[in-house]
């Protein structure tokens, strides 16, 4: 008994020292994404690989791998960790870039982006009208253009992320779990980083920021948006029905709507996508 009193007694003595030796570390310190991290993640970008072109801002991290940022007026990209993304900061591959009346040019060994000003209005953010992206890299469908509305044909998929909302047996395959086609990504399951039609997209715009060692929502973009313009915080089940829950998820809340009528919905004008162009070459992706 007294070995096991000492024990315990141990163990409540170790975890007071931690939650001591945090209660005096600096809020500077608590801020350093790096203590949280680790010394060799770092999510701010290196300032040469990235170019700034209106609302817009493009990160080339790879030949084959490029950031696409959009953020309204006013408001300034992404800079922090998600739970998805915590390292930026990549040595700067060679590309060069143009930018001729209102089109912006980038270039690469593997893909050519072009971004059209002229038709971007200042708030819907990147389209099919204004982006694109010409594949350099063969692939197994001939897949050679790029821009939103390109169908996710031949993506290989991802895993089986969530058991919300769901009774009973599953299939766990996601080759097999139908897409609707209403939405980017299956109901439970993720697009996978490579396809046969040797293009992926990673959409990191809603995306929980790692801050101060916790996770908080993301809120970048505007809640200013028109009733039949807006789309559920998740649509594909669950929304929240209150005031808190609401902001707990980083969505806009509308107390004027009944619940069920998107009270709670997702703010506009932010997109963060990672547009990775492997080709033919899954070892690459």
């Amino acid at each position: 008994k007294m070995r096991s009193v000492a024990r315990r007694a141990g163990g409540l003595l170790i975890v007071a020292v931690v939650l001591l030796s945090l209660l005096h570390l600096s809020s500077a310190k608590l801020e350093d994404p790096t203590f949280w991290l680790g010394e060799n993640f770092n999510p701010v970008s290196n300032p040469d690989a990235t170019v700034r072109v209106g609302n817009a801002r493009f990160t080339v991290f790879t030949a084959n791998l490029i950031r696409m940022e959009y953020v309204l007026y006013g408001q300034e990209p992404e800079d922090r960790a998600t739970l998805a993304i915590w390292n930026r900061y990549l040595p700067v591959p060679k590309f060069s870039f143009t930018f001729k009346s209102s089109l912006f040019t980038l270039i690469t060994d593997g893909l050519i982006l072009n971004y059209d000003l002229s038709k971007d209005d200042g708030s819907s953010g990147f389209t099919s009208e204004n982006l694109r992206i010409i594949n350099k890299e063969h692939n197994f469908l001939n897949v050679s253009i790029w821009d939103l509305s390109t169908p996710t044909t031949g993506n290989l998929l991802g895993t089986f992320h969530t058991l919300d909302n769901l009774n009973g047996w599953q299939n766990m395959n996601c080759s097999q779990n139908a897409i609707p086609p209403q939405y980017r990504e299956p109901v439970h399951c993720v697009y996978g980083l490579i396809s046969q039609a040797g293009w992926s997209l990673i959409d990191d715009s809603r995306r929980p920021i790692l801050s101060n060692g916790w996770v908080q929502p993301q809120t970048k973009g505007s809640c200013a948006i028109g009733h039949n313009h807006k789309t559920d915080c998740f649509p594909l089940g669950w929304n929240p029905t209150s005031e808190s829950e609401c902001s707990a998820a980083g969505c806009c809340w509308d107390s004027s709507v009944p619940v069920s009528n998107h009270s709670c919905f997702q703010r506009h004008g932010n997109q963060d996508y990672y547009f990775l162009s492997h080709g033919a070459n899954y070892h690459k992706a």
